[in-house]
């Protein structure tokens, strides 16, 4: 399963020209819809200055835009092109679509067991364990 992941990743991070901590960036902003670099850097655990050469490779490729942050003129925020979600969707689409298709014939108590289990992970991953 892992290495589904990671070749689903990859083929993603191909399709947008980007590498790893790249995708990384876009996939936060994708869930967040505009970051400054300071949260970024938080998130990817890196440091600033290599954060944003991240950002910067990305404005470059056309991904990210960087504008001033109106409530602060002093900062900036990093907003990711809706191009570049498309095709990092589209990348993981037929996934949605095959996962999708598998849950349609499941009963609705197998789907309450599903879902609990899936919260519980989801619990397990936030919390290292």
């Amino acid at each position: 399963m892992l290495i589904s992941q990671l070749d689903t990743m990859r083929r993603t991070e191909k399709d947008l020209g980007v590498d790893a901590p790249g995708l990384e960036v876009i996939l936060h902003l994708s869930a967040s819809g505009e970051l400054n670099p300071t949260n970024i850097a938080k998130k990817l655990g890196a440091s600033s200055a290599a954060t944003s050469l991240i950002i910067q490779r990305l404005e470059d490729l056309g991904h990210v835009t960087k504008e001033s942050n109106p409530t602060d003129g002093r900062k900036v925020l990093v907003t990711p092109k809706g191009s570049s979600l498309r095709v990092a969707y589209k990348s993981g689409a037929k996934i949605v679509q095959g996962t999708v298709d598998l849950l349609e014939f499941l009963t609705a108590s197998e789907l309450k067991v599903i879902k609990k289990f899936l919260e519980r992970l989801l619990d397990v991953h936030k919390n290292g364990g």
